[in-house]
């Protein structure tokens, strides 16, 4: 059975959220030999990070997190954890896996990032430079202005998940090559 995020969505501040232990459960659904390391990158201030391993073991995202100690707070003694979980969830919606997907139903309001999901050009650059840095090192694009431009528009339109990005990269490359034209690489790319 496929997961089904919308199903565990909960409304945090008027804002739909996906707890940190279902973009888990989705994750491994999608990736059943796929890997989440994490290690701790500083004490001092606190901070974790948490890396996205595909069934291939092929890096798809990298997140950071941190927690202060806050007397009387739930997580008190338990900061690292609480730093560990932040960073897991991040990288998770960094490779996909969080409430980007809802942005439609959202309005300008993102549960995972701070910015206007009406503009998708910049949320692709802000939630996910990692992963366009990747393409563009891996030449699927010129610049990284290029590949979120392209990319937002396709996954706007597509309402595709970032995980595709690699698939939907090489058959936008194939188009682009094939016509020399950027917006027909696009349509072309759309309609696969």
């Amino acid at each position: 059975m496929t997961f089904d995020p919308n199903k565990h969505l909960i409304d945090i501040k008027g804002k739909k959220y996906l707890p940190v232990a279902f973009r888990i459960q989705w994750f491994r659904d999608d990736n059943p030999k796929g890997m989440i390391n994490t290690d701790v990158v500083s004490y001092d201030p606190l901070a974790v990070k948490a890396v996205i391993h595909d069934n291939d073991g092929n890096i798809i995202a990298t997140g950071h997190g941190s927690a202060e100690k806050t007397p009387g707070a739930v997580w008190t003694g338990r900061e690292i954890e609480k730093a560990e979980t932040a960073a897991i969830g991040r990288a998770l919606a960094h490779a996909g896996y969080g409430t980007q997907f809802t942005a439609e139903d959202e309005g300008t309001h993102l549960s995972d990032s701070p910015i206007e999901s009406s503009d998708p050009t910049r949320m692709v650059e802000v939630m996910h430079a990692d992963t366009i840095k990747m393409v563009v090192d891996a030449g699927f694009f010129e610049a990284p202005q290029a590949a979120a431009q392209v990319l937002g528009k396709l996954f706007k339109q597509k309402k595709a998940p970032m995980k595709k990005v690699f698939e939907l990269s090489k058959k936008y490359r194939s188009n682009k090559v094939e016509t020399g034209d950027t917006e027909k690489a696009i349509e072309l790319t759309l309609e696969a």
